[in-house]
């Protein structure tokens, strides 16, 4: 009971929460629903391990984001507010924050996505943190550091950022979670679901020369960069699988 209400403290005020978590499916899930979340787990536990797997996940706040499934668009979080977008299409599955962060203090935070590449995924999910670049990844890869990437200067002097996004469809997208194949002609995807404490991000237009990625949120707001490695917490891992295209 007390994990079930720690996970409820981060999802934002009690309404909210009893709609963002729910139950891994709705109250009539369809074969679909379930065979869905069967290949995802399958997909994300290649990745990891069961060790991993069993050490850093929370089923509490799975959910399945299919459109079956969920009925909401557009959710607000943290204190002040900023919109962000559910997740649709994808299945969620929790993870267990990690312990430096105050559990009241991250009730209050926004909400974002981050799209990683999978073989990023095992590092990420043991540290329970976005790898930075300059990081070690578990498979002994030291992420680069870009001091000319797109808006690198504008947030920190080093050049060490990360990017979020408050819709899925523009994290989602496979310059940032890269897909991988799986087999009969099909790809997976993962993004984490992110805290992000306010006022440690700035908002900067996209940069993937494309136009309306989502109709709720402006093109000149969709990206979120930070250099506060302590200012954003996954929650989730998200995960769609699709025919490649």
């Amino acid at each position: 009971k007390y994990v079930q209400e720690t996970v409820l403290s981060l999802l934002g005020n009690f309404n909210a929460k009893r709609r963002e978590l729910r139950h891994p499916f709705q109250s009539k899930p369809t074969e679909s629903c379930i065979e869905n979340r069967r290949k995802c787990k399958t997909f994300l536990t290649s990745l990891l391990g069961k060790n991993v797997w069993y050490q850093h996940f929370q089923e509490y706040a799975d959910h399945c984001f299919c459109a079956k499934c969920e009925k909401e668009e557009v959710f607000y979080r943290g204190n002040p507010k900023e919109k962000y977008v559910l997740p649709i299409g994808w299945y969620r599955f929790g993870i267990k924050i990690r312990e430096d962060c105050e559990m009241k203090e991250v009730e209050k935070w926004n909400v974002a996505y981050h799209g990683a590449p999978t073989d990023r995924v095992e590092s990420i999910m043991q540290h329970r943190r976005i790898m930075f670049p300059g990081d070690k990844l578990n498979n002994g890869t030291i992420l680069p550091v870009r001091l000319n990437a797109c808006y690198a200067d504008k947030v920190s002097p080093d050049g060490k950022v990360i990017y979020c996004s408050p819709t899925i469809k523009y994290a989602g997208h496979p310059n940032y979670a890269r897909p991988k194949k799986i087999g009969q002609g099909l790809v997976a995807q993962v993004v984490f679901q992110c805290k992000v404490a306010p006022g440690c991000f700035k908002k900067f237009p996209q940069t993937l020369r494309q136009k309306n990625y989502d109709k709720n949120i402006s093109d000149n707001e969709i990206e979120w960069v930070t250099g506060n490695r302590r200012g954003i917490a996954p929650y989730a891992a998200l995960v769609r699988i699709v025919p490649e295209a």
